[in-house]
């Protein structure tokens, strides 16, 4: 028997929680702000902790599974860069800054580079549920943490 096909279900619930998150993290309520961040948080410390070990296997050890693992395009480190700029979505008048807005940018065309790749055929990894995932939560991570006009210059 084949493992069942995640692959919508997996979109569905990425594209729930890309909205649901953006929502949140573009509200003017602060009780609306708070999970949003929180969310952010946690998810920007799990995709960065989680890019470091896969990095670590692919770079530090000889584990044929994790070597050129598709997945640190998703599981980025550069996501740990990002935790300042989510942490203040728990402001009223959040600080974002370019560089967290370009990085955010990066870390989004990188997981959508990784759902481009599925074409490639030396991209073989059988991951696209999880790019399904997670692609649309750094999209609107990426959205939600561009500089708003009426913010300063920084």
């Amino acid at each position: 028997d084949l493992p069942p096909d995640l692959r919508i279900p997996f979109l569905i619930a990425g594209i729930a929680i890309a909205l649901a998150w953006y929502a949140l993290a573009r509200s003017r309520s602060r009780v609306a702000r708070v999970p949003a961040a929180l969310f952010a948080l946690a998810f920007e410390l799990f995709c960065g902790i989680g890019g470091l070990v896969l990095l670590f296997l692919w770079l530090g050890t000889a584990h044929m599974s994790a070597w050129r693992n598709e997945n640190l395009l998703l599981l980025n480190p550069l996501c740990l860069a990002l935790i300042p700029a989510s942490a203040t979505l728990l402001r009223e008048r959040p600080r974002l800054t370019r560089r967290a807005a370009i990085l955010a940018t990066i870390v989004a065309l990188l997981a959508a580079f990784a759902l481009f790749s599925k074409i490639l055929p030396w991209f073989a990894q059988a991951n696209l549920h999880w790019i399904l995932l997670f692609l649309p939560i750094h999209l609107a991570v990426a959205l939600a943490l561009q500089r708003r006009p009426h913010l300063a210059r920084q």
